[in-house]
């Protein structure tokens, strides 16, 4: 009987204990522009007490400016205090009784976090992957995002969002991808919490370029620089304009070969219309050059011609 009335008292103070303190943090995508976007960012935590909670409401603003170096993904520029307020309850008060909301501060009404400008200035709200294409990325803690072996973010600054380490372990999942006119916006979750990467235009390009790779391409050239490459693009955009000729559209790319070195290659897709109609004697005619048909599968990055 002694041990059973003291299992019963240490379950009771158990119970009864102080909870630990812990902070659950969501975002929320409130729209986006050219040049940046707006979180609405909520902190929900519970104070470390069964009787009292607090709640913040934050206003993040994002500009999407590239770094020198690092991650190619936008950073925090500003941030306003929506709102701050705690809920307590007495320790008496029965079980469904509404908790006391005391008003801690509230942003003032000015321009910058009124709602009319928050529209004009982030008017558009990105659109959601399709399954399809959602499916074609790879997603894993330590490793991060990728398409095929492009690397969209590393593992280790997913997991600094959530306010630990680069190498700590954290079980975080991709949920969605979001896609604007220039920027991917990746939504990745831990239990109760979610962020939102925007992925900036640098390499949102190579994401959109990389979906449409072809299996086989038409080259019209491979050289040890990408100057070179550039250069024989814009020389057969050049005769394509004066020839009023579309049928071939370069593209360079990098490309890794099996010797594990870097050439760049200047290329256009490859139609079935061209193999059996055997337009290769006519490309070869039109620019002066040999054109021969190679795999896609070992490009890397894309070379945009300006």
């Amino acid at each position: 009987m002694c041990g059973g009335l003291a299992l019963l008292t240490l379950s009771f103070a158990r119970l009864n204990a102080t909870p630990d303190r812990e902070v659950i943090v969501t975002e929320r995508l409130l729209g986006t522009s050219a040049d940046g976007f707006a979180i609405l960012r909520v902190e929900m935590d519970n104070l470390g007490s069964h009787y009292s909670s607090g709640e913040k409401h934050f206003l993040d603003i994002y500009e999407k400016n590239s770094r020198e170096e690092g991650a190619d993904f936008a950073t925090k520029n500003s941030t306003v205090l929506l709102l701050d307020q705690t809920y307590s309850k007495h320790p008496d008060a029965k079980r469904n009784a509404l908790p006391e909301v005391s008003l801690n501060e509230m942003a003032d009404a000015d321009e910058a976090v009124s709602l009319p400008h928050l529209i004009a200035k982030f008017p558009r709200m990105p659109e959601k992957w399709e399954v399809e294409k959602f499916q074609r990325l790879g997603a894993q803690p330590t490793g991060g995002v990728w398409l095929e072996h492009y690397n969209l973010i590393w593992g280790g600054w997913v997991k600094e969002r959530f306010g630990v380490g680069r190498n700590d372990d954290l079980d975080w999942k991709l949920e969605d991808v979001m896609e604007d006119s220039n920027s991917l916006f990746l939504k990745v979750s831990i239990v109760e919490q979610t962020r939102w990467i925007c992925i900036l235009p640098k390499t949102t390009k190579q994401v959109r370029a990389r979906l449409f790779l072809q299996e086989f391409y038409l080259v019209a050239g491979t050289f040890d620089t990408e100057e070179e490459a550039v250069a024989l693009a814009k020389e057969i955009n050049r005769i394509r304009r004066d020839r009023k000729f579309y049928g071939f559209d370069p593209e360079v790319w990098s490309e890794r070969t099996p010797r594990d070195k870097t050439r760049y290659r200047v290329v256009s897709g490859l139609e079935e219309s061209a193999v059996e109609n055997d337009s290769f004697s006519k490309l070869e005619e039109i620019f002066g050059l040999e054109i021969e048909v190679s795999t896609g599968l070992r490009f890397e990055n894309r070379i945009f011609i300006e």
